[in-house]
């Protein structure tokens, strides 16, 4: 197809467009193979310098492509000019403020990894995790973007392993569902000692599930360090009841923060999804058994709503009649508008 109707500032465009989603094409896959293996337990650990400065080198490299892609908002330029600022401009300033947040964000990881090189290594590991993490999901967004300004079909990446996600999700709201009925019990003397070796109990059993290797690195050293601190206060026959309830405050909001996973772009896809297909199902055949309705992939959805977890992650056979109106309530946060 011929160009010659095409301004001269489009097409320089295009041709910029191009060659950057060339190279972001390449710079995800060589991302995405990049690994941090972090052992199981959380002791002593000597972490391979080679994998930080490596992953230095790549924070580098993403900075530097995200400021190409920053580059491209034209849009001012071309409204001083007299231009008309279409959709093509815009997608293109939204694509600029994209890589310089996060750009910035990657500054700042940078600038963490070398300030303190003292820290421990699994603190060091945390960082450089969620640092490829942060550079995969914004390369992967960009170049999606930079398909819809071309017009060219999608590419689906995906910057984590869907399955791996849910069954941690999965695991994670069990440990919070545990956690909110320890909540509940209160030791007649007021020192949680009850919650806090629940709770112990509750992360040496998690520790010894397969799963548990499929949490971010960040999270298995957080754990581990807050399971540290509760069996030292356990032992501690010195401690006060105050110093208990305190502890136990820092479990609870530890254990809901965790939480946040769900967040991630690829499990709200899938929630979205998931959510419509069984409200769906639900209103077209009221009378449906839950099989029909996907009562595994249900599941899928705990941490999300608490009333559904009730439902889905407790004693009792699930009712589907009491299912719509916590669904409906995750549908209008997915859907808004």
């Amino acid at each position: 197809m011929s160009d010659a109707g095409t301004p001269a500032h489009q097409r320089n465009t295009d041709a910029i467009c191009h060659q950057l989603l060339e190279h972001l094409g390449s710079f995800y896959d060589e991302v995405r193979a990049v690994e941090v293996l972090a052992p199981p337990d959380t002791g002593f650990w000597r972490l391979d310098a080679s994998v930080v400065h490596r992953v230095e080198a790549y924070l580098d490299a993403a900075i530097r492509l995200f400021g190409e892609v920053d580059a491209l908002d034209l849009a001012d330029e071309m409204s001083a000019g007299g231009v008309d600022v279409g959709p093509s401009a815009l997608a293109e300033r939204e694509m600029a403020d994209m890589a310089w947040v996060a750009s910035a964000e990657l500054s700042r990881h940078r600038r963490a990894l070398l300030a303190s090189p003292e820290r421990v290594p699994w603190e060091i590991a945390a960082d450089v995790d969620r640092s490829l993490g942060l550079i995969r999901r914004t390369v992967a967004a960009l170049e999606s973007a930079l398909r819809r300004r071309l017009g060219d079909e999608p590419i689906e990446r995906s910057a984590v392993d869907l399955d791996e996600a849910l069954a941690v999700r999965r695991r994670l709201a069990r440990l919070w569902i545990s956690v909110q009925r320890l909540d509940r019990r209160l030791d007649k003397d007021g020192s949680s000692r009850t919650q806090l070796e629940g709770f112990v109990d509750r992360v040496a059993l998690l520790r010894r599930q397969p799963i548990y290797m499929s949490f971010r690195i960040l999270d298995r050293y957080e754990l581990r360090q807050l399971q540290k601190r509760v069996r030292a206060l356990l032992d501690d026959p010195e401690a006060a009841a105050e110093d208990g309830r305190r502890l136990w405050q820092d479990v609870v909001g530890f254990v809901s923060l965790t939480m946040r996973i769900d967040e991630r772009d690829e499990l709200r896809r899938h929630d979205r999804q998931l959510v419509k297909r069984v409200l769906r199902a639900l209103e077209e055949t009221p009378e449906t058994s839950l099989d029909l309705v996907d009562g595994v992939a249900l599941r899928d959805l705990a941490s999300l709503e608490p009333s559904l977890d009730t439902l889905l992650l407790g004693d009792r056979p699930i009712e589907l009649d009491t299912l719509r109106e916590p669904l409906r309530r995750l549908l209008a946060r997915f859907d808004p508008s």
